[in-house]
C-alpha cells in the first residue's frame, strides 16, 4: 500500500505544469511524511523496502523540481538526505533540490561537496558529477561561496 501511495503522489507532480499540485502537496506536508519514512531503518537486502525508498526519493525529486519553496523545504532536511545510504539516489534527489536555485547553491558547505567527491572515489557514477555541475553554475553564472 505504501508503494502505491508513493507512486500516486509522485505522478501528481511529474508533468510539466504541476506547480499547483506541488503547492497542494506542500500544504498537506506530504514531503514531511516521506522524509519521516526515509528515517525508518531497514535491511538493505529487503527488496520491497528498497523499492519503497527508491520511490520516496522519486517523489521528493518531483516535489521540488522547479519549485523554489519546495527546494527550500527539502534543504532543511539536507543531512537526512545525505545519510540515506543509497548515494546515487541521494545525488539525483539533491540535484533536483539545488537545480537553478542560486540561493541554495551558494549556501552549500564544503563538507557536503566532499561527501560527493568521496562517492566518486568509491564508485564512479555520472549522477555525482551532474550534482557537482548543478551546484557550480546557475543560469550559466558561476556560484560564489
Amino acid at each position: 500500500q505504501v508503494l502505491k501511495i508513493l507512486i500516486i503522489l509522485t505522478e501528481m507532480c511529474s508533468h510539466d505544469e504541476c506547480s499547483q499540485e506541488q503547492r497542494l502537496l506542500r500544504n498537506m506536508k506530504a514531503h514531511q511524511v516521506v522524509l519521516d519514512l526515509l528515517e525508518v531503518p531497514y535491511d538493505k537486502a529487503d527488496t520491497k523496502m528498497s523499492e519503497i525508498m527508491q520511490q520516496a526519493h522519486k517523489f521528493l525529486q518531483n516535489f521540488c523540481r522547479g519549485n523554489d519553496k519546495n527546494q527550500v523545504l527539502l534543504h532543511r532536511s539536507l543531512n537526512l538526505l545525505l545519510q540515506s545510504g543509497n548515494h546515487v539516489v541521494e545525488a539525483v534527489t539533491l540535484t533536483e533540490m539545488f537545480r537553478d536555485n542560486y540561493a541554495l547553491c551558494s549556501k552549500i558547505q564544503e563538507s557536503e561537496i566532499q561527501h560527493f567527491i568521496q562517492c566518486i572515489e568509491k564508485g564512479r557514477d555520472v549522477r555525482y558529477l551532474q550534482f557537482l555541475q548543478t551546484i557550480m553554475k546557475v543560469d550559466e553564472q558561476p556560484v560564489k561561496r
